[in-house]
């Protein structure tokens, strides 16, 4: 016997940090519009944003804008709690914040030294693709001497058709094809023949014309120009391709030029010599707190010791025992060199506390503030004693049972209105095996809706409230034509508790969740009790309206968003 699983915390905890933090989804805009005063701290449509984040919305699943609203206010309240206790300086707390800063930084940093270098290439990229080229479509009769050529020449001029003469005289070995050379761009041939085929007419004829490989009289089919970049999904490909190796050159040639500016030099002779690949732990142990110098830069020395943890951090188990040891070792060191000194740089043009990365980093320490006044309000709660647990299991055994399951016996019909006919004699005393041997309707006889166990939910069932003989339908099965089903149940199984001794773990959890979602509620409602808090005419309004902005198609967002701003109504 099994016992059953329940909630995990984090779902006990959705109340208080109900979305993801992150940036405003959907392309919907940041908004100071307000929705609520919490201790002289304005709640507004940008908090809500920063909440939604990036997960998926779901607008029939979305909880009621009064309730959202109560949830900013709560998030707000905690957040002000971990600010009075200094939360902001815990590390877990500065150091994410800083990280996030240093990354943001580097990135914006990157796309300005790479933005024009891209931009001058996919110009160039589009002057070369929208170029156009002239294609030839051209035959021809080769033959080895000037008076056959000639021959030739007076039979197409009495009407003989060039493709036959091509296939009897010509040395080609295109002849089979009647001289058929095909497809092919302005240039490709030899000069002589090159400008023979240019000064043609298509139908008309050059020739005698000698080359290299004899004597040729010449015809053109047919011609056409495009450009290079014909496919839209040609250009589309090219010009990410492009784009991507430019950006890279141009971060490469910035990286140089980093390290000319600041006199970065690296000591290649010393960084040879490290064998992390080695399996002697007395060659790796020296390297752990060694103060060697492979490189000086801006921010200080970069040492061995600090590779060596830097691969640690990269390869869990370190590069002992792997193959080609030394590129792996000289890639990570390339890698925390580049990295160390774009950092610098990124700071040094403030671009780590740039407008859009002091949004992103606010929400961010906000997000984690909160985070950690849950944790220090959940310390406090105790493991349950053995007492409690059985208490607890007493009042609530039925929930760590496997859930009900039903089986029944169903029939098919046609269309809807005939199964509810057919559910409807039911309800008015007829036997369900009598009626369906004689109702005409009945299209299908064998269990439609499956003979084997089912949980409740899967026909629409309460699993509180199940007896043998209750009627299920109409509901649909099958696919194309599928049709319409009505049931009884036959058979339920409420499987019986487990044994305390096999679920003591699963109910203790439960039960300490439990404890911990109400200290968090108690928590939260002492915050509220010591708050002052006003909300803004129309705040739900605004929130509705918002909501409805990142569910729709981009086009009509700006437009509802900008609704949410004058929206009426109150909390």
């Amino acid at each position: 016997m099994t016992c059953r699983r329940l909630a995990p915390l984090a779902a006990a905890l959705a109340f208080a940090m109900p979305f993801a933090p992150g940036a405003a989804r959907g392309g919907a805009p940041a908004d100071d519009a307000a929705l609520a005063l919490v201790n002289g701290e304005t709640v507004t449509l940008a908090d809500l944003d920063a909440e939604l984040g990036s997960r998926p919305l779901d607008p029939a699943a979305a909880p009621p804008a009064v309730d959202i609203l109560e949830r900013l206010v709560e998030n707000r309240l905690l957040e002000q709690e971990g600010y009075r206790m200094g939360a902001e300086e815990e590390p877990a707390v500065r150091n994410q914040v800083l990280d996030l800063r240093r990354i943001r930084a580097v990135v914006a940093l990157l796309d300005s030294v790479s933005a024009q270098s891209a931009s001058s290439a996919a110009a160039a990229l589009d002057s070369a693709m929208n170029k156009e080229t002239t294609f030839r479509h051209v035959a021809h009769i080769l033959v080895p001497d000037e008076a056959s050529a000639r021959g030739l020449l007076d039979s197409l001029a009495a009407g003989a058709d060039f493709a036959g003469l091509a296939r009897r005289h010509s040395t080609d070995g295109n002849a089979p094809k009647g001289g058929d050379l095909g497809w092919a761009p302005a240039g490709a041939y030899v000069p002589a023949f090159e400008a023979a085929t240019g000064s043609l007419a298509p139908g008309e004829v050059a020739g005698p014309i000698e080359t290299e490989f004899g004597w040729h009289l010449i015809t053109l089919l047919e011609t056409r120009t495009e450009s290079a970049g014909q496919s839209p999904a040609m250009r589309d490909a090219m010009h990410k391709r492009l784009e991507r190796e430019e950006r890279m050159a141009a971060v490469r040639r910035f990286v140089g030029a980093l390290k000319d500016e600041y006199g970065v030099t690296v000591n290649d002779s010393l960084l040879a010599t490290l064998d992390f690949g080695s399996t002697d732990p007395a060659v790796l142990d020296r390297y752990k707190d060694s103060d060697a110098v492979l490189a000086t830069l801006p921010t200080g020395r970069l040492t061995v010791g600090a590779l060596n943890r830097q691969i640690l951090f990269k390869y869990f188990h370190g590069l002992s025992g792997r193959d080609n040891t030394d590129a792996m070792r000289d890639e990570v060191f390339r890698q925390w060199l580049d990295e160390a000194l774009l950092s610098y740089e990124a700071r040094q043009r403030g671009f780590d506390h740039s407008p859009a990365v002091e949004v992103e980093a606010r929400q961010l320490e906000r997000a984690l503030i909160r985070e950690e006044v849950l944790k220090a309000v959940l310390m406090g709660v105790q493991e349950p004693a053995d007492a409690d647990v059985a208490a607890y299991y007493a009042a609530n055994a039925q929930r760590f049972a496997d859930p009900p399951r039903v089986k029944l016996r169903s029939v098919g019909f046609g269309d809807e209105a005939a199964a509810r006919r057919f559910l409807a004699q039911l309800e008015s005393g007829a036997q369900f095996g009598w009626l369906s041997a004689r109702d005409p309707s009945v299209r299908d006889a064998d269990d439609p809706l499956g003979a084997d166990w089912l949980e409740p939910s899967a026909l629409g069932l309460d699993a509180a409230q199940l007896a043998r003989g209750q009627r299920v339908g109409p509901l649909p099965y099958g696919e194309g034509d599928g049709g319409w089903a009505v049931g009884e149940l036959q058979l339920v199984d409420r499987p019986a508790p487990p044994p305390l001794t096999a679920c003591r773990g699963a109910v203790s959890a439960a039960l300490l969740r439990e404890r911990q979602h109400e200290a968090v509620n108690e928590a939260i409602s002492r915050l509220k009790d010591a708050a002052t808090v006003t909300y803004a005419p129309g705040a739900e309004a605004r929130i509705r309206a918002r909501l409805a902005a990142l569910t729709t198609p981009d086009e009509t967002r700006s437009a509802a968003a900008g609704a949410a701003g004058g929206a009426g109504g109150g909390h």
